[in-house]
């Protein structure tokens, strides 16, 4: 499809207008969804044609040069003889295309801006790298006591058990819980417990600071164990720190049967008192008792 000088053509209700002059420049523009192409022969002479389709315009010469642009998602060609240049330039992106070609002397390029192909372009390189790593956490034992003697007598009293730090292991991790153990021969309910470590001065019962509450059932500050049995309180936020002895302290409203161990316990020692005295950072009054009284094994989740 070609035009003569100043001629007019209509496609699909929209107007295309080319016009030449003997200088010989022949260029085209397509804006929109639209096609250009222009053709440019020899290094001069009278005769240019342009062509335009839907919206755009041509102007023609001979001088050899040749330009297409396309803008948006449309396409553009420019081809150039002999000592003629071609160059062709494509953006938007989607469907936007740019090819460029020329012969003899002339040279050729296309330029693709966006997500739009170019012949004549190179394609981008991609490169990704990652890096993951895994970790298996799970409840390892920081200390254990094999308690198998009935201890009774309980009602109101706290007991405070100390695990001297040699004997912790697997120190570290955020959270941890408490075992505690019944009697053979009947059972017991405790209505308040808490964990910290050992102050470094003072009595060897004392918190160094402000204990942290155990807990049973998802919540609650009292725990019933039956006869022969354990009970194990919920997971809580507390670290085991190395070097460190622990406390743990438990208070009994009622009487009740407890497991305990007055030997082959190495490290571990309790301390009694008749009192309501779990929380206390700074107790007194204790007496020390068995190696180790209900508390059967420390965990932390590491």
């Amino acid at each position: 499809m070609s035009f003569l000088v100043n001629s007019y053509r209509y496609l699909s209700g929209s107007v295309g207008a080319a016009t030449g002059a003997s200088s010989g420049v022949a260029t085209s523009a397509a804006v929109g969804a639209s096609e250009a192409a222009s053709i440019a022969s020899a290094a001069g002479g009278s005769t240019s044609e342009a062509v335009a389709e839907l919206p755009g315009a041509a102007v023609g010469s001979s001088t050899g040069t040749s330009t297409a642009q396309a803008v948006g998602a449309s396409s553009a060609d420019a081809t150039a003889d002999a000592a003629g240049v071609a160059t062709v330039s494509g953006v938007g992106h989607s469907t936007s295309a740019a090819n460029a070609s020329a012969n003899g002397s002339g040279s050729a390029s296309a330029v693709g801006t966006g997500m739009s192909p170019a012949d004549g372009s190179s394609a981008g390189v991609g490169a990704a790298s990652g890096v993951g790593s895994s970790v298996n956490l799970s409840w390892q034992v920081n200390a254990s006591a094999t308690l198998t003697i009935n201890g009774t007598g309980f009602g109101s009293t706290t007991i405070r058990q100390r695990i001297a730090s040699a004997q912790i292991s697997n120190a570290g991790g955020t959270k941890v819980r408490v075992t505690l153990k019944a009697g053979s021969t009947g059972g017991f309910t405790c209505d308040a417990a808490y964990i910290g470590h050992k102050a470094a001065s003072g009595d060897d019962y004392d918190f160094e600071s402000t204990p942290t509450q155990l807990t049973f059932s998802g919540g609650s500050a009292s725990g019933t164990a039956a006869t022969g049995a354990s009970i194990v309180t919920d997971e809580i936020n507390f670290t085991v720190q190395s070097g460190k002895d622990l406390i743990i302290s438990v208070h009994f409203t009622t009487s009740g049967v407890v497991s305990r161990a007055t030997s082959g316990a190495t490290g571990w020692q309790c301390y009694r008192k008749s009192a309501s005295d779990a929380a206390t950072v700074n107790a007194t009054g204790y007496t020390t008792i068995d190696q180790a009284d209900c508390v059967t094994k420390v965990e932390s989740y590491v």
